[in-house]
């Protein structure tokens, strides 16, 4: 684990999962810069984390690079631990980790359901088991926020994404239900699904593929993990404070053939 900062100071803090990278890290970096103290989980990118943590702190921020799999009750258990031992109780919580390396891409007759099982448990576990560490104290406090990161698949599947399609229509699906019992007790929790994005997910994708992505958004061109994550730092903050159970697309208003 690495820590440094003032967390003190900070309004809050928030932990992001999958942080080590992508999405992940931009929103650590951003809501860093919004004041936020932030804990960078990561499960194999130690450096990469540590290096998202000495970005922060370099700029006079808060953070600490935590290790879990958070689809794992005990390692996610004694993760939130040392967060609130080093930074304080958790006020945001970013589920952006998958909970899975392999998103079991191929056509629905080619996958045997125990895979698509896999992946679709893989990805709830990675909501829930974090969610289920953090939410008791939110609900004491009366205050918090969980920003689910989806996709667009879960609403606009595309051929040979039929499991990652399943997986994030499950974990949005989880995200509502949450908002609904947790509403009352002053927590809010909302999704934000992005369309194709320029990260190193995405290096697989050919030039003419990118321009394909760019071609069916209205903005008319491809997103960047800084603007995916400008829509979780929004739905975390205060500034989304009367704004639960919502679903927030990110895709610059891709046009479907």
């Amino acid at each position: 684990m690495a820590v440094s900062g003032d967390a003190e100071t900070a309004p809050g803090v928030a932990l992001v999962t999958g942080a080590s990278r992508g999405i992940g890290a931009a929103t650590a970096r951003l809501l860093a810069q919004g004041g936020w103290a932030v804990a960078v989980n990561y499960l194999r990118g130690e450096a990469e984390a540590v290096s998202v943590v000495k970005e922060i702190t370099a700029r006079g921020g808060a953070a600490v690079a935590v290790q879990a799999d958070v689809t794992d009750t005990a390692a996610v258990g004694a993760m939130v631990k040392l967060i609130e031992r080093d930074l304080g109780p958790v006020d945001v919580l970013v589920c952006n980790a998958l909970g899975v390396s392999d998103p079991g891409f191929g056509a629905v007759l080619d996958l045997v359901p125990e895979a698509v099982e896999t992946i679709v448990l893989a990805q709830l576990r990675a909501v829930l088991t974090p969610v289920r560490a953090v939410l008791p104290a939110m609900v004491a406090r009366r205050h918090g926020s969980v920003v689910v990161v989806s996709s667009q698949l879960a609403r606009a599947p595309k051929p040979g994404c039929s499991a990652l399609s399943t997986a994030k229509g499950a974990v949005e699906a989880a995200a509502r239900a949450m908002a609904v019992e947790f509403g009352l007790h002053g927590v809010r929790v909302n999704t934000v699904a992005p369309g194709p994005t320029l990260t190193d997910a995405a290096a697989w994708a050919s030039a003419e593929v990118r321009r394909g992505w760019a071609d069916r958004a209205l903005l008319r061109r491809n997103a960047l993990a800084d603007d995916v994550a400008g829509a979780i730092a929004f739905l975390a903050s205060d500034a989304a404070r009367f704004v639960t159970g919502g679903h927030l697309a990110t895709d610059g208003g891709v046009v479907m053939p």
